[in-house]
């Protein structure tokens, strides 16, 4: 699956790779390259510079609406400057948040807070990189996470033992098991 990175139907940046803490930064920092490139030799003032522009930015001259500015504020944050980048828009992805008092099974990428003694069972076919948090807000017993048939970190199941102790893990198809990070 991949993410829109712009609205060209034809450049698509893999979900894996935009949302990954070390690829990420990497290909916003080409697209803002590209982006000062354009920039600095003119753009499309001419018949070639359009041409040449068509050709390495198909997606030049997309309409960009002012509520997206706020995101790629957000998005672009170097620590140096904001980049505002009107072509490049990664989606920001919402993660389901749910508060439990029973026993609770995953379904992708969620957000679950225990509230009273129960286990969470992570997803039993997780997608690459799904990734799960679970949180303890209980004085009540004992929160179980169980891999629900794959290992966390090498355990079959992992507890949470203390009060507002969280944990959080990814699914690695690579090795076959939900690793903590």
């Amino acid at each position: 699956m991949a993410v829109r990175v712009n609205r060209a139907p034809h450049n698509l940046v893999p979900q894996k790779w935009a949302f990954d803490h070390e690829i990420g930064p990497f290909i916003r920092e080409i697209l803002n390259q590209l982006f000062q490139l354009r920039t600095r030799t003119g753009g499309d003032e001419d018949a070639v510079s359009a041409q040449q522009t068509k050709e390495l930015y198909p997606w030049a001259g997309v309409s960009f609406s002012e509520s997206d500015s706020s995101i790629l504020s957000a998005l672009f944050q170097t620590g140096r400057e904001t980049t505002a980048i009107p072509q490049f828009i990664i989606p920001v992805k919402q993660v389901p948040f749910f508060s439990v008092t029973a026993n609770h099974t995953c379904y992708g990428d969620e957000i679950v807070e225990a509230k009273s003694n129960i286990t969470v069972y992570l997803n039993s076919s997780p997608n690459e990189t799904e990734q799960i948090t679970v949180k303890r807000n209980t004085t009540a017993g004992t929160v179980t996470i169980d891999g629900n048939g794959k290992n966390i970190d090498g355990f079959a199941t992992i507890a949470l033992a203390t009060n507002y102790t969280s944990m959080t893990m990814f699914y690695s198809a690579n090795s076959n098991e939900w690793i903590v990070i």
